[in-house]
């Protein structure tokens, strides 16, 4: 799973969490998660996922409006 796509998962349901993160490592995907939108966000920018896949209601701060600051870093390296 080396050259396997990345994708993070945000989500502030454990539950919805290990289902999804389950269900894309099972289809070959390298997944990592995060259970909040500033954790999230801070996941992105260190780890530059191919795929983001994020619950838009979370505590503390929006899926669309926290996660705006990803428009500007670009593409994955």
């Amino acid at each position: 799973m080396i050259n396997a796509p990345k994708v993070l998962v945000v989500d502030d349901s454990a539950t919805s969490l290990l289902f999804i993160s389950q269900a894309l490592r099972k289809a070959g995907y390298f997944v990592i998660t995060a259970a909040d939108g500033k954790e999230g966000l801070s996941k992105a920018f260190q780890e530059r996922p191919h795929c983001l896949i994020l619950d838009v209601v979370l505590p503390g701060m929006s899926g669309f409006g926290g996660m705006s600051p990803l428009t500007c870093y670009g593409s994955p390296a």
